[in-house]
C-alpha cells in the first residue's frame, strides 16, 4: 500500500468526538470533489462538525471511509480502481449513523429536495 497522506478540514455544526471521516484516493482521480461536496452537504444538513481527512492510498477511488468502514459496503482491500458509483447520500447518513448514533438521524433529522436531492438552500 502506498503512504497516507491525510490533510483534514472542519465542516459543519456540533462536532462528534468519536466519527472519522477520510476520502481515500489516488493522485488525480477526478471523483474526489464530487465526493467531498455529497459529504460535506450532509454534514451540513445534519448539523454536524467532522474534519474530513483526504489520503492517498491502494483502494478503489474515490473510498469513503467512516471510522475504518466503507460506506458502501464494499469488502476491504480490494485493489486501486476507478469507482465509477459514488456512495449515495443515504448510504452517507446511514453510516454517520451507524458512526455516532445519538444523532437522531433515522428519525427524520436530514432532509432532501425532492427535486435536487441535496439540503433545501444548498446548491451543488
Amino acid at each position: 500500500m502506498s503512504s497516507w497522506q491525510a490533510a483534514g478540514r472542519a465542516i459543519g455544526g456540533r462536532q462528534p468526538e468519536d466519527m472519522r471521516i477520510r476520502i481515500v484516493h489516488f493522485p488525480g482521480c477526478p471523483l474526489v470533489d464530487r465526493l467531498r461536496s455529497d459529504v460535506e452537504v450532509v454534514l451540513a444538513g445534519l448539523g454536524l462538525s467532522a474534519a474530513i481527512e483526504e489520503a492517498e492510498g491502494s483502494l478503489p477511488s474515490p473510498t469513503l471511509l467512516i471510522n475504518g468502514i466503507d460506506v458502501t459496503g464494499q469488502p476491504p482491500g480490494m485493489s486501486p480502481a476507478c469507482r465509477l458509483q459514488l456512495p449515495t447520500t443515504q448510504q452517507i447518513v446511514a453510516a454517520i449513523h451507524v458512526a455516532h448514533p445519538g444523532t437522531g438521524l433515522m428519525s427524520g433529522g436530514f432532509r432532501m429536495s425532492a427535486t435536487t436531492g441535496r439540503p433545501p438552500g444548498t446548491t451543488p
